[in-house]
């Protein structure tokens, strides 16, 4: 349960049971005052997997207004206040339930970070296909990053590496590194091979690649 009454001294939000819209709306509302007070001792917030139980309007909503709030620092492990102020060189995701909601977040952030160079880390679990390739193309967009999760994607869009080998990797590729591949190589023309063998990449991710 979200606690309203205390919201505004709150220092930090963890939403522990299965949360849904009605959940959502209340914590919009909170996150709302706080916006509009201008300051506010909150300064983390986890959703713990809840962000995939909320309908995509109010999660987008939850993601403006959690980009706007006063001295957050961290959301579900994102270190949002350094992206925020372009201190983060690196974003190392922790939270093993991550989704939807944190990928928009870092939608938001990815793009335009002056000194971020490599984002790795716990696998997110994406609804919407689409949100996984409009993030990768956040990070090829931002010509400082080097590596996202285990992709040298600088070297590979440039053409310093035309020979790509991702084979035994410790974790495994799954679906998901499939489809961050294969939106790379939409914008890597000079790439000659590719060697994904040894890993836990389904049909639907083989051919999300063999289809570039």
């Amino acid at each position: 349960g979200i606690n309203t009454r205390s919201f505004n001294k709150m220092r930090s939000i963890e939403l522990r049971e299965d949360c849904y819209d009605f959940e959502a709306v209340i914590l919009r509302h909170c996150l709302r005052q706080v916006v509009e007070i201008g300051s506010s001792s909150l300064r983390s917030i986890s959703f713990n997997g809840n962000g995939r139980n909320f309908s995509p309007a109010l999660r987008s909503e939850l993601v403006q207004l959690v980009l706007e709030v006063p001295d957050l620092d961290r959301v579900s492990g994102i270190d949002v206040g350094n992206l925020k102020l372009h201190r983060a060189s690196e974003v190392r995701l922790s939270d093993r339930n991550l989704g939807d909601l944190e990928a928009e977040i870092l939608l938001a952030l990815v793009p335009t970070s002056r000194n971020l160079v490599r984002v790795c880390g716990q696998r997110i679990h994406f609804q919407d296909l689409s949100v996984a390739e409009r993030l990768t193309n956040a990070a090829l967009d931002n010509d400082r990053i080097l590596h996202f999760f285990q992709f040298p994607i600088r070297d590979m869009v440039t053409g310093n590496l035309v020979h790509l080998s991702f084979s035994r990797q410790d974790p495994p590729l799954t679906n998901t590194e499939a489809l961050y591949l294969a939106t790379a190589l939409k914008r890597c023309p000079l790439v000659e091979s590719l060697d994904l063998s040894h890993n836990e990449i389904a049909l639907e991710g083989i051919k999300s690649v063999a289809t570039v």
